[in-house]
Parts: structure tokens; sequence; C-alpha cells
């Protein structure tokens, strides 16, 4: 915990309540993070055992899901995963914009139906100027 924190000590961390996500929404620049080679790896594994995501590519991330139809959905987001305290997976996104536009919340539900509380016990959104927590939630 404390060489998080040491690491953490670099940006502020805003932690406020958000649509986009049903636990919380972290705010922070996530090029100040680094995800060594072996935790994304083991990230991606751990996702990729999943039943219904067929692929999960990182850099771009393109992530693909099947449908109980048989159809697939395809998310191309360029976003980053991460661990912190072993057991949290933090999505960075480059802004807020992309996010709403390519419906990243939507995405975040999916992640946290489906990824053990024992792999990430919080799924938070990252970016790098924040998102306007006043805004109502999506129509779906």
């Amino acid at each position: 915990m404390s060489s998080t924190q040491n690491r953490q000590s670099n940006f502020t961390v805003d932690l406020t309540p958000n649509y986009f996500c049903s636990r919380q929404v972290a705010t922070v620049d996530h090029r100040m993070l680094a995800l060594s080679p072996e935790v994304r790896s083991n990230i991606e594994i751990y996702i990729c055992s999943e039943f219904d995501i067929l692929k999960l590519e990182y850099g771009s991330f393109n992530v693909i899901f099947s449908r109980d139809d048989g159809s697939f959905s395809r998310y191309s987001f360029a976003f980053r995963a991460h661990t912190i305290c072993g057991k949290r997976l933090v999505i960075a996104v480059d802004d807020e914009a992309y996010a709403k536009k390519h419906n990243l919340g939507e995405y975040l539900k999916i992640l946290q139906r489906l990824i053990s509380p024992a792999v990430a016990d919080e799924i938070y959104l990252l970016t790098e100027r924040g998102l306007d927590c006043s805004a109502s939630p999506a129509e779906h």
C-alpha cells in the first residue's frame, strides 16, 4: 500500500460518483501510471478467459464480446488497464469526449459483471480532464 501511495503522490486522484461506472470514477492523468508487461499480461489472460470475451488487445484495446444470439460486439477504445494494490482494474481513457462518444460507461458495466471480485474489487474510469458528474444517466 505504501508503494502505491508513493507512486500516486505525483498526481491528484479525485474519486467521485458517476453514472459511467456503477461504483466510483477516478480522475487522473493515466500517463502517470506505469503498467509492467507482466501485470498487463496477467490482466489480459484473466479477462480473455471469461466465456464471452473473445479478444482483448493491448494498445488500442480492441475488445470483442459474443452475444446470446451468436452475433458479436466490438469495442475499440484508447484506454489502458492497470492494477492498484494488486486487486483493482483501472481503465484509463484519453479524454471524456471520447468516453462519452463511444459509450464507455456501458462497456464498464459489462466488465463489472464479468470480472471476479477476487481480481478486481473496483473498476475505475480514468481520464486526463475528468468527467461531467452532473450529467444524467445515458438512455439505453
